[in-house]
């Protein structure tokens, strides 16, 4: 499948995800994570082609409401935003990724951090899971 990077600008001014080069339509293939510092990952304003090739809608649901706490990765864990904004800061690295509603992300296990979390938050989650079933650089 061909690929073409981040085009025009997508809604609240975001870039919109790369496309299958043969059809033009972002819906139809699953988005290329961006890596971020300490092994975090994430697609932005993730497609209905993401969401059904890691099979988010099935996963168990967590929320919480506006809040900052610690919190230790035992496994890695694969999470799609429903609703809110959270800022995750490794404890180690002080690294960052913001992570808002319509998101994919990845938290490596092992991983030590703080969520921000600004606008109360509704998620997908998976333990265990990856971003293998997605398009890699």
């Amino acid at each position: 499948m061909a690929f073409v990077g981040p085009v025009l600008t997508g809604g609240l001014g975001r870039p919109k995800q790369s496309v299958d080069a043969s059809t033009k339509s972002p819906a139809m293939c699953a988005q290329r994570p961006e890596k971020h510092g300490a092994g975090m990952q994430k697609v932005s304003v993730a497609n209905d082609a993401t969401v059904a090739a890691l099979g988010c809608k099935v996963w168990p649901m967590w929320g919480c409401e506006a809040s900052k706490f610690p919190w230790t990765y035992e496994e890695t864990e694969v999470c799609y935003l429903l609703k809110g904004n959270v800022v995750v800061t490794d404890d180690k690295t002080g690294e960052q990724m913001a992570v808002s509603a319509g998101d994919v992300a990845l938290f490596p296990g092992g991983m030590s951090c703080t969520w921000d979390v600004s606008e109360a938050v509704s998620k997908h989650y998976s333990f265990g899971s990856d971003l293998s079933a997605l398009p890699q650089e």
